[in-house]
């Protein structure tokens, strides 16, 4: 007898889910707010800003940059790119390269990951008092991988102290007793498939009824 609404959004860091649940989602006066996210702030961290990431919108970007170089008015303009609109694979290629020497040399740099927990467990909090104000409660979820990284569980751990602080106790599914969410049940990383979506669905539901979380 419970109506969901399913408002996530693939790709959207914790500060993006801030802002819609304030600018849309209080609008529908939700008795639960669940939120269901942490690998995106974890691996966008040496990207991170309050927003939380930036997932999505850079590729936006290209694809406005490559229409408007095979559009404008200008012959020289459009002659200067179609190299890269040829070959596209190529420059993304390189792109690639370059991303994944970035983000190793970042991921040695540790404040950056103890800078991506305070930005996320700040983001919960912030959901967490906006729920309050418009009368839902909040339940904050960490999503599990499958690889159990230590470094995907020290951000976790660390995210997991400041929420506490503020008050906010965690549903943590990285850290559940046995069975917990099976690794077979992993599309990748962290993808899971209709079993494994199930079984996070029924462990959410029981934390629910256990808590009483829904008046």
């Amino acid at each position: 007898n419970t109506e969901v609404i399913n408002a996530a959004v693939v790709g959207h860091a914790s500060g993006q889910e801030l802002v819609y649940l304030l600018t849309e989602l209080v609008d529908l006066q939700p008795d639960l707010v669940i939120t269901l996210d942490g690998w995106n702030d974890y691996d966008l961290h040496p990207l991170t800003s309050k927003f939380g990431g930036s997932n999505g919108f850079g590729q936006i970007e290209e694809q406005l940059k490559t229409l408007q170089s095979v559009t404008d008015g200008s012959f020289l303009t459009r002659v200067s790119n179609l190299y890269w609109i040829l070959v596209p694979n190529i420059t993304k290629q390189l792109e690639s390269v370059w991303l994944r020497f970035f983000r190793r040399a970042e991921q040695t740099r540790e404040t950056d990951l103890g800078l991506a927990s305070a930005v996320y467990a700040t983001n919960m909090t912030k959901m967490h008092r906006i729920s309050e104000a418009f009368h839902s409660t909040f339940l904050c979820v960490l999503q599990p991988d499958r690889d159990r990284h230590q470094r995907y569980r020290a951000f976790r751990e660390t995210a997991k102290m400041h929420l506490q602080q503020a008050g906010i106790v965690a549903l943590d599914l990285s850290e559940l007793d046995e069975p917990g969410i099976k690794a077979e049940w992993y599309m990748d990383e962290m993808h899971l498939d209709a079993a494994g979506n199930q079984a996070i669905a029924q462990i959410i539901a029981n934390k629910i009824v256990a808590d009483g979380l829904l008046r």
